[in-house]
């Protein structure tokens, strides 16, 4: 159907009510709620707007990555001092999680703890709640739609959505889908799609990992050995009645029978992840804040100077703050060089299962810091600066491609899974459970009359294929929204990074390089254009607060028509 007979459907509103859709809401449709509702209190009413919040799964807030339902080993990989929906207010106001688990579940816990996804569900769906009790105060009615939207259309007046049997249609629209529609075809996928042994994803993995997709006694190829990883790895034993039990040298897997033979991971680089240190079990001499605080006022110095050099302004700073770090600890040795024998490491098992033994050590404290742990560290202390160079095509012509090989890298050094999943990891490699034999890119092809996979470079036999690697930022299909609204030239690619282009409210930018503020992403989409899109943080660099204030705006001037 055309966008002009779409559109000719639907009925038309009160000339002096504005309406708001949001696709999607999850943490970031509640973060924009609460912005809008903060900027709705600043002036003092929300009259005559309607709200429509699109969100199939059960659980609005939370969405389907914190499923109240799903298993407690599946944890947030997000410190819990970090978890906030109201950061952005001035007191007094609602709790953080820390201090909603002391007020309303009487539980004390670790800020820097990592809890199941679960339980920050239950959290978000309550900030929720008190949200619409915000909203509906200040005037404006705000309706939940349960069913998925499969169609968006647009022209010169409003927008249309499509969901269930019926049109919407709305003066302003917000997308925030998370990895909505982005499966797409895995490596050598559709050599394997006639076998029923593919497992294709692992979320939701009470489904996708069930007994009858993966028997018992079976042996599991995985594809991915990451954060994903691990969540199947723990699905197919403790999810299946294995025990961890906690012994003076560590964590110690107890079989339930129930599991897989044997779990064998593979990926392209054969490296594991680094656990996140817990700083609060750590002995670190507090000078070493002043030398990130350093690097990080010297890199936002930069910002104005044009475009930013990678590898002579951003990593040298990056290996100074790391080698600085590691001085202070009173440990020798060179950072950089460190990085150089990381990135040529074999993927031999052995090797592999002491890194990771070994980054469990240093995270809780039983073992001094080294060189790797010093570069995770001022990374992540130094990325906010980093992020606000990097993006938006704020590096120079040609850097692009360095920065993020490196960037990817230190996904797996600097921001690897909290300590307690990777002890876990440890423990299932060391009862047998995970094998790391073939870690490094297996090519495994179907063998119709065994109905096995084969590996022969490894020489290993596989019952079953997992893919647990999740879609990238480039991955939305052509059939998604965004898919479609880039098909009819309502968005576009960055042509360097290949993230979705917004404004700095979030608006799309179309195929003329024009945002249109009445279309408005925010997610995983436009990484590359922007960076650090967490979707339990609160990242000013989306543009989520200066989006709710144009929006308040438009409410404001409604009312002065109504009150001529």
């Amino acid at each position: 159907m055309s966008e002009a007979k779409a559109l000719s459907k639907l009925p038309s509103g009160s000339v002096y009510r504005h309406s708001l859709g949001i696709v999607g809401c999850g943490p970031r449709g509640l973060h924009c709620l609460e912005r809008l509702a903060n900027e709705l209190a600043a002036i003092g009413s929300g009259e005559g707007y309607d709200i429509v919040l699109f969100e199939p799964s059960p659980w609005a807030g939370a969405g389907c990555v914190y499923d109240l339902r799903q298993p407690e080993y599946l944890r947030v990989n997000y410190a819990i001092k970090n978890i906030d929906v109201w950061s952005l207010r001035e007191q007094p106001r609602p709790p953080s999680l820390v201090q909603w688990l002391l007020k309303v579940k009487k539980e004390s816990v670790d800020a820097e703890e990592y809890l199941p996804r679960s339980v920050v569900g239950d959290y978000l769906q309550e900030c929720l709640q008190i949200v619409q009790s915000e909203l509906i105060a200040l005037g404006c009615s705000i309706q939940l739609c349960s069913e998925q939207v499969d169609s968006i259309e647009v022209d010169a007046e409003r927008l249309a959505v499509h969901a269930g049997e019926r049109w919407y249609r709305f003066d302003d629209l917000v997308l925030t889908t998370g990895h909505e529609g982005w499966r797409g075809a895995t490596r050598d996928g559709e050599r394997r799609a006639a076998s029923p042994a593919v497992v294709s994803h692992v979320f939701p993995v009470e489904r996708m990992l069930s007994t009858s997709n993966i028997p018992c006694g079976s042996k599991v190829a995985v594809r991915g050995f990451s954060l994903c990883f691990i969540d199947a790895a723990l699905a197919l034993t403790q999810g299946r009645g294995g025990e961890f039990i906690r012994t003076p040298t560590g964590l110690r897997y107890r079989r339930s029978n129930f599991e897989p033979d044997a779990i064998y991971p593979y990926c392209r680089s054969g490296r594991p992840m680094r656990c996140k240190p817990q700083p609060q079990k750590m002995c670190l001499p507090a000078s070493i804040r002043t030398v990130w605080e350093e690097g990080r006022t010297w890199l936002e110095g930069q910002k104005e100077q044009g475009g930013a050099s990678f590898e002579s302004l951003i990593l040298p700073i990056v290996f100074d703050c790391a080698q600085r770090s590691l001085r202070l600890c009173g440990v020798e040795g060179s950072v950089e060089a460190w990085y150089g024998s990381w990135l040529e490491a074999s993927a031999d098992p052995w090797d592999v299962f002491d890194e990771m033994r070994k980054s469990c050590a240093i995270a809780s404290g039983k073992a001094p810091v080294d060189a790797g742990w010093a570069l995770g560290e001022s990374w992540r202390q130094l990325y906010p600066a980093v992020a606000s160079l990097a993006q938006r095509g704020g590096l120079e012509t040609g850097q692009w491609k360095r920065f993020w090989r490196f960037h990817q890298e230190m996904e797996r050094i600097a921001f690897g899974p909290p300590l307690e999943n990777m002890e876990k990891l440890v423990a299932l490699v060391g009862a047998g459970r995970v094998k790391l034999d073939a870690l490094k890119s297996p090519e495994y092809e179907y063998e119709e009359d065994s109905a096995q996979f084969v590996s022969s470079k490894y020489e290993k036999r596989v019952d079953v294929l997992v893919d647990a690697v999740l879609p990238g930022f480039q991955d939305f299909s052509e059939g998604s929204l965004l898919g479609s609204l880039m098909a009819a030239k309502r968005a576009r690619r960055d042509p360097v990074s290949g993230g979705v282009q917004v404004a700095e409210d979030g608006a799309l930018i179309d195929a003329r390089g024009q945002p249109d503020s009445r279309l408005v992403y925010f997610g995983r989409a436009t990484e590359g254009w922007l960076l650090g899109n967490d979707s339990l943080g609160r990242n000013p660099r989306e543009g989520i607060s200066l989006w709710a204030e144009k929006m308040a705006a438009k409410v404001l001037e409604s009312t002065k028509r109504m009150a001529r």
